[in-house]
């Protein structure tokens, strides 16, 4: 009888054992389980907020460089308010030779009259004065196709309102008759203190120049050698020509 109960004790303690040691492995495995699914969470938010954090960024970015489209307007109507009222004076070369050459002047100030300008204006030519607008930032350009046009000061300056802005191009003529050059001065607007693509013409004018025989008659041969040769060749070709076959001619009656 001893032994038999001895026999179920132990057989009830290493049951309690076993019962014991497989809840605790579930448990260990729960908790395995819920600490993957905490990593995995905590990678997913990771890789989320890499990404969603550049992209917020950018957008906070792009919103104060480009303000909204509807915004633009006012704000360059703002930035047109700001600009001063100035004079400027150029000359305007009437006359000009055939491939010679002439420079084109132009002054810009916010504290002379014109008058004062026209009087520093150095170039020949008839001198011209207007009232314009301008800013800080200046462009002035001289286009003309029957023109070589060179300009001999930086298109693009900065200008002070209390000095005297200067641009010169050196002109040489490529076609004769009436030919145009167009004077046009523009002014770069800065919005909000950042400069855009916004430029506004303050100025334009047309230039009328005739373009007349060069005084010296050797660089006129020189221009023309090409077609004074041909038209002096054709003539003596079927003079020749007219001569050869007229005996030819003669001596076969």
């Amino acid at each position: 009888m001893c032994k038999r109960s001895n026999i179920l004790l132990t057989l009830r303690m290493k049951a309690k054992f076993r019962w014991e040691d497989l809840m605790t492995s579930r448990v260990r495995g729960k908790k395995g389980l819920v600490l993957l699914e905490l990593i995995i969470i905590v990678l997913i938010v990771v890789i989320l907020a890499a990404i969603a954090i550049p992209a917020y960024q950018n957008y906070i970015a792009k919103s104060r460089v480009e303000p909204p489209t509807s915004d633009v307007p006012d704000r360059v109507d703002k930035a047109l308010k700001t600009m001063k009222w100035g004079n400027i004076a150029f000359n305007n070369p009437k006359v000009l030779g055939y491939g010679t050459s002439a420079v084109v002047q132009l002054l810009l100030s916010g504290s002379k009259t014109g008058n004062q300008l026209l009087s520093i204006v150095s170039e020949e030519g008839q001198k011209e004065t207007y009232e314009v607008q301008f800013t800080n930032d200046m462009e002035a350009h001289l286009r003309g196709v029957a023109f070589e046009i060179t300009a001999v000061t930086p298109e693009r300056q900065a200008v002070s309102s209390a000095g005297v802005a200067e641009w010169k191009w050196e002109i040489r003529a490529k076609q004769l008759g009436e030919q145009k050059l167009f004077l046009a001065l523009n002014a770069n607007l800065l919005i909000d203190n950042r400069e855009r693509k916004h430029t506004v013409q303050t100025f334009s004018k047309t230039l009328h120049i005739n373009v007349v025989w060069p005084q010296s008659v050797l660089y006129f041969l020189w221009s023309y050698w090409q077609w004074i040769c041909t038209a002096i060749a054709i003539p003596l070709v079927g003079w020749v020509g007219s001569r050869i076959f007229g005996k030819k001619n003669a001596k076969a009656s």
